[in-house]
């Protein structure tokens, strides 16, 4: 059943009844963080990515063999660091405004661009792909340039402050400047007092971990002095973009998302 349909990393979702809302895809391989910054952090980074991919029609699709491929890569340790995932190197289609393709000239071509999917895959960091590098543009620099040609956006200086702050945390995760929360609580079992480096954690050590775990959660980080609600933020967005793609994004998707569906 295609409505069933669920992979590791998305999900088909179907349209409710009675409704005008179609069909959607919800992005699934992120975990919950511990705080209320590093989950918006991550909110925003992939709804503007979505912003991004609409906006400049590209293309992420490689064959779903390379995505299984990339789910098992990810659970080694240290994975973000030290591993590489396969991932589609020619993102720019017939779609992509020229203007654009000409801000990153070391990428697509239109001749590369017409390669069969399997021949388009390559083997990058998370650095890479997140970050980008001489061959491939990434994924914050292509939200930047997105965030720049939003002229008619009318985006305050703090808002904008804001998702830089929003993706730093997320380019600094990428690069390892920053830690992931999988690497912060190996480290915390490594330097904990009672920990004796037989790989057992005793349950003194998982309630410190858990009650460190609270107190990051806890942890307010005022990132934005903002008046601005993040629907009415997302709606300037969304305006924006039906005016640069009015076929592709409908006032009911905005809606959708706007109300959290």
């Amino acid at each position: 059943n295609i409505q069933s349909t669920n992979w590791q990393t998305m999900r088909f979702k179907p349209p409710p009844p009675n409704s005008n809302i179609g069909w959607r895809v919800e992005f699934r391989p992120m975990e919950v963080q511990l705080s209320d910054f590093e989950n918006a952090a991550y909110t925003v980074f992939i709804v503007l990515l979505t912003r991004v991919i609409l906006t400049y029609g590209l293309s992420f699709v490689i064959p779903i063999s390379k995505v299984d491929e990339n789910m098992k890569t990810a659970h080694n340790k240290d994975a973000v660091l030290n591993d590489k995932f396969y991932f589609r190197k020619e993102i720019f289609t017939d779609c992509t405004p020229e203007e654009f393709t000409k801000c990153m000239p070391e990428c697509c071509s239109e001749s590369k661009c017409q390669t069969k999917t399997e021949d388009q895959c390559q083997l990058m960091s998370i650095d890479e792909i997140i970050n980008g590098s001489a061959d491939f543009p990434g994924m914050i620099p292509l939200i930047n340039q997105y965030l720049n040609s939003m002229e008619d956006m009318d985006l305050d200086v703090d808002t904008r402050c804001t998702i830089s702050n929003y993706l730093n945390l997320i380019s600094h995760r990428a690069s390892g400047k920053s830690e992931t929360t999988a690497r912060w609580m190996r480290t915390f079992v490594l330097h904990h007092q009672d920990y004796k480096q037989d790989s057992v954690v005793s349950d003194r050590i998982n309630y410190d971990l858990m009650q460190a775990c609270i107190d990051r959660s806890k942890c307010c980080m005022s990132a934005t002095k903002t008046n601005l609600t993040i629907p009415e933020a997302l709606i300037k967005s969304e305006n924006y973009l039906n005016k640069k793609n009015p076929f592709t994004y409908t006032n009911t998707m905005r809606e959708d998302m706007v109300n959290g569906e």
